[in-house]
């Protein structure tokens, strides 16, 4: 399982737009994508400009199939530069070692 956090800060105004778009971003990983195993997105309970997103998927392919489509494409031409100031990846492609998963 491939997992990735990434915490965003969102410009000023771009909440809902964001929230929107991830919200059709979801949809779309678990409408068309097998492998996608979690896509979801948090308030940050310190700063209401900022949200979490995990996703988890069940390896590399899976991801990269999430890579190749539209809302993916979207977020890195459309939405990072329009809607964010930044963001920290907390964990990149991380492998799971273990899971509370029965």
């Amino acid at each position: 399982m491939i997992t990735v956090l990434i915490h965003i800060n969102l410009k000023l105004g771009k909440r809902d737009e964001v929230v929107e778009f991830l919200s059709w971003d979801q949809q779309v990983a678990f409408e068309s994508e097998p492998g996608t195993l979690r896509f979801d997105f948090y308030d940050d309970p310190e700063n209401e400009n900022a949200l979490y997103l995990y996703e988890s998927y069940t390896d590399e392919a899976a991801f990269d199939v999430h890579k190749s489509h539209e809302p993916f494409k979207k977020f890195g031409h459309e939405i990072v530069p329009n809607c964010i100031d930044s963001f920290d990846r907390i964990l990149t492609n991380a492998v799971e070692l273990g899971s509370a998963k029965p």
